[in-house]
């Protein structure tokens, strides 16, 4: 936008010059003084939309997400914990939920990721 402005005003100017108007360094800092009163609110404004969105990677975009079931969940030994495998966005991750939440996992369930530990996702069953 303020591109635009800058070229219109050195579009006038060049015009003002070629009839043989001498502009001088009133023109020039007119040009500036303008820019800089104009151009503000506009990047204000471009930096608060782009700090408003919400993240589009990363493990905090995954957060709420659903996810695929594709391996039957399994109890792990001595805890109340089952562990499989989920499908999400493409990609296969390990899984794990708590055993009290969700009884049975199997292939194709939709689960719900609740939070993400390195490279293993904490499922929750989905609301249905």
């Amino acid at each position: 936008m303020w591109i635009l402005l800058l070229m219109a005003i050195v579009m006038i100017g060049g015009m003002l010059a070629a009839v043989g108007y001498y502009l001088g360094k009133w023109y020039f800092l007119l040009t500036v003084l303008l820019l800089l009163i104009l151009d503000e609110p506009i990047a204000l404004l471009l930096f608060h939309k782009s700090t408003s969105r919400q993240a589009l990677t990363g493990k905090q975009a995954m957060i709420g997400k659903l996810a695929t079931v594709v391996t039957e969940f399994q109890e792990i030994r001595g805890s109340r914990q089952l562990r499989g495998k989920v499908r999400f966005n493409g990609e296969i991750w390990f899984a794990e939920a708590k055993s009290e939440d969700c009884p049975k996992l199997s292939v194709g369930k939709v689960v719900r990721i609740g939070s993400v530990n390195g490279l293993l996702l904490k499922v929750k069953c989905r609301d249905i």
